[in-house]
């Protein structure tokens, strides 16, 4: 039996059914910008808002200009990935784990994935744009733990602690959870930082803030981690969690 405990970000799962093209202007496909060998696309940058649109049960609250900024920062962080990832032979990934991440998607929509995928169709945009987004992220995860994989220590007495709790119990605890990854911040501005985040969540709420400065690969779900089971979550983490009141924000978490 699952005991869904408590929620960690309350999120307001409403969606939005909007046709993208009356709120975007007609514009001549152009070069914008170029990431190394790569380039995008005036029409790269269309689509991207909409992918956004349709992703993002918030996104009608964004305006123009900022929905504009944030498509091009996801596009330009796409192409790194993608730079980063071409020059590294072999890096493979589950296509379990894509079908999984697909049909977690429509979940956290409230959809089936035939329903996603006519959504995609109704607004002129290429299904296959939500599957090269995904594969980019398994990918690009596959590549960070090729490179760090030596360099993790795995504490097997922890794990198998963890292991008898989770057996003894005869239920497990899911938790629903958001996130905002921050860039790198000096140590002397964290908590500067910190205030900022908090007045934009104040004030624009926790999904328009992680769409706007997350950059986690979360960030185009408003940060919506979906429902994850305690077994997959850190202690560390996980200990945070449980003081956390339903629909609060936790206290920040540093990472080195």
């Amino acid at each position: 039996m699952i005991n869904f405990k408590r929620i960690i970000i309350l999120l307001i799962l409403i969606i939005i059914y909007i046709n993208i093209n009356s709120v975007q202007a007609k514009i001549q496909n152009k070069t914008i910008a170029s990431v190394a060998n790569k380039i995008i696309t005036s029409h790269d940058l269309q689509s991207e808002m909409k992918l956004i649109f349709i992703l993002t049960k918030q996104s009608s609250k964004i305006d123009q200009k900022n929905l504009q900024k944030i498509a091009f920062q996801s596009l330009v962080g796409k192409l790194i990935r993608t730079q980063a990832i071409e020059e590294k032979d072999n890096i493979i990934f589950n296509e379990k784990d894509l079908e999984n991440e697909l049909n977690k998607v429509a979940i956290n929509l409230k959809l089936s994935t035939k329903d996603l995928k006519n959504i995609f169709y109704q607004n002129n945009l290429d299904y296959s744009l939500l599957i090269d987004k995904i594969t980019i992220d398994l990918k690009w995860n596959s590549l960070i733990f090729d490179i760090y994989k030596n360099k993790v220590t795995v504490n097997q007495n922890e794990i198998n602690k963890q292991l008898k709790e989770i057996k003894s119990k005869q239920y497990a605890n899911e938790y629903l959870i958001s996130e905002i990854l921050t860039d790198v911040v000096d140590i002397n501005n964290v908590n500067d930082k910190i205030k900022e985040i908090k007045i934009k969540i104040k004030n624009g709420g926790f999904e328009n803030t992680a769409i706007e400065i997350s950059t986690a690969s979360s960030a185009q779900q408003g940060g919506n981690l979906g429902w994850l089971k305690e077994s997959e979550i850190s202690t560390k983490y996980k200990n945070l969690i449980e003081k956390t009141k339903i629909g609060d924000i936790t206290d920040p978490i540093i990472l080195p």
